[in-house]
């Protein structure tokens, strides 16, 4: 919508149908937030933004709903590729961290060490990344167990990223 910074509300819907469920997504933005008794707490606080999906898996019915506060005065349109791109940030690393590192599950409590746990999970999931397939395409935790397995595979992955690295390692046979 060309002129939504000049209108109170926008609205925008898609839907989009992929990896077995099809979605319906309804994105409200609503600018004036004068009526809210709190909005003077958010510093520049513009927008507020309400997203409604409803869709179904596997023949199963979903809905939720969000909201979100901003301080972007952007279309409906806008707000829903920047929120789109977020979960796709989130379902890319953070899914791989819980799911291949169980990470939701650590309850590490002891001064810093959830944060360098969690530094060195994703470096891990770099190298992982870069780890040679083999004889056919592998998920990330079969990589892993690749990687875990071969003390050559690993130095491999790890090389991968480094450019030039020597013609021969006196550490691997």
């Amino acid at each position: 919508m060309a002129n939504a910074k000049h209108s109170s509300q926008d609205f925008y819907e898609a839907a989009d149908k992929g990896h077995g469920r099809l979605e319906h997504r309804a994105v409200y933005c609503l600018r004036d937030v004068s009526w809210l008794a709190t909005s003077g707490e958010w510093k520049g606080l513009k927008t507020l933004v309400l997203v409604e999906s409803q869709g179904a898996r596997l023949g199963v019915p979903t809905s939720s709903r969000r909201v979100y506060i901003s301080s972007l005065d952007a279309p409906a349109e806008k707000f829903a590729s920047l929120i789109r791109n977020h979960w796709h940030v989130e379902n890319k690393l953070h899914w791989v961290l819980d799911v291949t590192f169980g990470e939701d599950r650590a309850r590490i409590k002891k001064k810093n060490g959830a944060q360098a746990l969690s530094a060195l999970r994703k470096l891990a999931i770099g190298i992982i990344k870069r780890a040679p397939e083999g004889k056919r395409p592998t998920s990330q935790i079969g990589k892993m167990r690749r990687v875990s397995w071969s003390f050559k595979v690993l130095v491999e992955a790890i090389r991968s990223g480094i450019d030039d690295p020597p013609a021969r390692d006196p550490l691997i046979t």
